[in-house]
């Protein structure tokens, strides 16, 4: 049986950190020999992090935690012998986790580099704008809780809630580095994740464009305004989907939606990845191509009377994880 798309990716990069709620990238070498008493170094980059909560998870229930001086140092002492996962205590998209094995008779104080956070901020003016859940399709998505923690330590400073169409606002905050921490309980299960926000006033964005989908490794989000929402073609042969490496991607859901966002046409895709819809009345409509734990595909779509699908090429949709997916006439 041909692995599904999502795990196809997952599998060359990602381990699953003991405990941890969100799939997380693993060094990939052996764990790392250290003495019951070590020091774990942070880093954005090349510069220190102070003042993050770093955790040593060894994966049945024992755990040490520390938080990292003015060096981004945090020091581990009397830890038990065994084998343990060195992480932040937040982090968005997938942590950078290090796996450590802790012996007596290793040297003491050895330095574990780490680094955080594991990707970059979404920068803007203001911590608002609209958050678009994956999943749903049409007005009235879910209602999701929004708390604003100070980027470093963790901390809550502030509440909100978006509304059915996704819009919220958390009201002013001072320039600096935040995550959202997203919750909410739609028909499909509990959601939760956090999204990493630079605010900066020189920010090109004033607010945040979002799309989110969830999967077994956690919240994955990019952000819309980065992606390309080109108007496509829909040729009477329909079209194809694919994942990134160019594999046939079955059972995609198709959405043709109206300019209030309600379904007009439905279908999936065929175990080749193909789809058709039928004719549709003259008008604007937004395509949609989405499926679970993968970014959709939103695609500005006209037509026009009888000659409702006139694309001689055809379309070509590529879903991606964790980055923009990407709708083309071929």
């Amino acid at each position: 049986m041909r692995a599904s798309p999502l795990l196809k990716l997952l599998i060359p990069v990602l381990g699953i950190a003991s405990q941890c709620i969100a799939c997380s990238i693993v060094d990939t070498a052996s764990p790392t020999r250290i003495g019951t008493s070590f020091r774990v170094r942070a880093q954005d980059g090349q510069a220190p992090v102070p003042g993050l909560p770093v955790i040593a998870d060894s994966g049945d229930g024992g755990s040490r935690r520390a938080i990292t001086d003015k060096q981004g140092m945090a020091f581990f002492h009397d830890v038990p012998p065994g084998r343990y996962h060195v992480h932040a205590d937040h982090d968005a998209g997938f942590p950078h986790s290090v796996p450590v094995e802790v012996s007596p008779r290793e040297p003491a104080m050895v330095t574990v580099p780490l680094k955080w956070p594991s990707q970059k901020p979404v920068t803007v003016r203001s911590i608002g704008g609209i958050l678009h859940i994956n999943n749903h399709v049409g007005p009235g998505q879910p209602v999701l809780s929004v708390e604003v923690l100070e980027g470093r330590s963790g901390r809550k400073l502030k509440s909100s809630h978006s509304d059915e169409s996704g819009a919220f606002d958390a009201g002013p905050v001072a320039p600096g580095l935040y995550f959202l921490n997203l919750e909410g309980s739609p028909r499909w299960g509990q959601i939760s994740g956090l999204i990493l926000v630079a605010v900066d006033p020189a920010a090109k964005r004033e607010t945040l464009d979002m799309e989110l989908t969830w999967s077994s490794c956690g919240l994955s989000y990019v952000d819309r305004t980065d992606c390309d929402r080109r108007d496509v073609q829909i040729g009477k042969a329909g079209g194809y989907v694919s994942d990134a490496s160019g594999a046939s991607f079955a059972n995609a859901n198709i959405f043709l939606l109206d300019s209030r966002g309600v379904v007009v046409q439905q279908t999936r895709t065929d175990i080749r990845g193909d789809f058709k819809l039928a004719e549709a009345p003259s008008g604007t409509y937004e395509l949609l191509v989405q499926s679970t734990g993968f970014i959709s595909s939103r695609s500005g779509v006209q037509i026009k009377g009888e000659d409702a699908v006139p694309a001689p090429s055809r379309l070509h949709v590529r879903l991606e994880f964790g980055r923009c997916s990407v709708a083309r006439n071929d």
